[in-house]
Formats: C-alpha cells, structure tokens, sequence
C-alpha cells in the first residue's frame, strides 16, 4: 500500500499483482445499534469477505447509529449505548481488517464530532490498526489488478432526497469536482443505485477525443423498513449488497446488486 495527498484528497494506492480478478464489497449505513438492522445478513457478508482471498471492502460511513440527544435518531430505541456500537463494530470488523482499502465517516458518526470533537470512526480505524486508510470526509482508493488499474472516489454523500431520482441527480455535480474516476461510491440516501455514465474528453497524448465510462455507486442500508422511515413515509429499500468485479487483462469492471427474497430472510452475494 502507497499513500499520497494531492489537492486535499488522500490517495491510497494498492497493487495486486497475483489476482486476475478483485472483488469490492462496499459498505455504508449499517447503523449499528438500530433495532432494524438486520446483522446477521452482514455478518454473511463478512464471512464471504474473509473467506474469498481477493474479497475487499471500503467503508462509506454511518457504521454505528450513534443516537444522542441533540440527533434526529432516538436515543431511547437503541438496543445498544453508542460506546457498544464503536465495540461491536470493531468486533465485527477485525477479522476482514487487513481487507479494508479505505473508510471514511458518516453524518452519524460526525454528530459526536461535532459535539465533543469525538471522531468514532477514527477510535474504529486506529482498534483495528488502519488508521493510514482513513479520511473523515473522502478517499481516493487506487486499484491495480495486474495490468489495468481503477480509480475509486469514496465519500459518505449528503443527500437528503426522498425519490432515487433525485438522489442520483444531487450527485451530479461530484462528477464535475473531480473528473477521470472510474467510480464515485457513496451512501447516505438509503437508495441503492448503479448507474453508468460516460462522456467524451479530449487526449492530449494522441490528440484524439475518447470516451470515459464511469459508475455512480450508491451502496444499499441494512436495515428494514421501520421507526424513522415509517414516520417520514419514506419508501421502504430492500438490503441488496452491491458487489464491484475488476478485471486484469482486458481493463474491464463489473457492478452487480445482490439479490434478497422479500422478507429480507437471507442474502444472495
């Protein structure tokens, strides 16, 4: 692993080498210590990460609900105190820890931030001895799968749209910011999307104009639908986690959504 700051963006660079296929699992708003999340779908996960030799992941923020009295969450409904949501992410997280590429916070976990200057997901990364992997707002994560390499853009999101719609148009303009990724992965919205975009620049190298392929990746909740959700008649997401398939020779990637029966009783990954 490299890192390097350019721009006020970290860089962190990994080379694999021996794979000719890397698998990316990524991970947001598990919302530990919310009573509807559903662990034991992604305890599965977990296993299928620290089981699959070229399985990785990076997390995206809101790994613990963290509920306090100044939030929107109730701190009453949580099944465990926010100190226990930090320990059991921890607990949960440390047998994949080598695995995780990069993780950033999340607007939960910034509550206790902003409040008394608390970073959790800092305490998560320095636990698991990853803390070089982590940026309380974004990453760039650098991939080389043998020959090809890919470029992720990863960061929390903010948007605050009920209609997927307008959750993919509100990421339009991270597009613009910062150009020449092959994925801009993020969750926040609780809308789990993969949508390909592509547009057209001019190469200086060749003086020809080429087309660019990208993602927009927004990561599925694990959590059903209930409390908050409920009250705001916001719609119910089904738990799909997203899988990202990089290819060595040719450069190629896949993005594929899991598939969950509708009672969200076991996960297909």
């Amino acid at each position: 692993m490299a890192q390097e700051k350019n721009a006020g963006i970290r860089i962190i660079s990994f080379t694999f080498p021996q794979y000719d296929t890397v698998k990316i699992f990524p991970i947001g708003d598990l919302h530990i210590g919310d009573p509807a999340v559903r662990l034991d779908l992604f305890q599965k996960l977990l296993e299928k990460i620290q089981t699959t030799e070229n399985a990785f992941l990076v997390l995206l923020g809101d790994i613990v609900n963290n509920a306090i009295k100044t939030s929107v969450s109730n701190v009453y409904n949580e099944v465990i105190p926010p100190g226990e949501q930090k320990k059991l992410a921890v607990e949960l997280l440390r047998p994949v820890a080598s695995k995780i590429l990069g993780m950033v916070s999340g607007n939960h976990e910034y509550r206790t931030k902003r409040e008394v200057d608390q970073d959790i997901m800092l305490d998560i990364a320095l636990a698991l001895g990853i803390e070089d992997r982590y940026d309380p707002h974004h990453l760039l994560v650098d991939i080389a799968v043998g020959r090809s390499r890919y470029v992720f853009y990863i960061f929390h999101g903010h948007s605050a749209t009920r209609l997927p719609g307008g959750t993919v148009n509100a990421y339009q303009y991270v597009h613009m910011n910062l150009f020449g990724v092959d994925a801009y992965i993020h969750g926040h919205s609780h809308h789990p999307y993969v949508m390909p975009f592509s547009t057209y620049f001019y190469a200086h190298n060749n003086r020809k104009v080429e087309q660019k392929i990208f993602y927009d990746i927004s990561v599925s909740p694990w959590s059903v639908w209930s409390g908050y959700a409920i009250r705001k008649q916001m719609r119910p997401r089904p738990v799909v986690p997203i899988t990202i398939e990089l290819h060595s020779r040719p450069k190629k990637m896949g993005v594929f959504i899991g598939i969950c029966p509708e009672k969200v009783v076991e996960c297909k990954v």
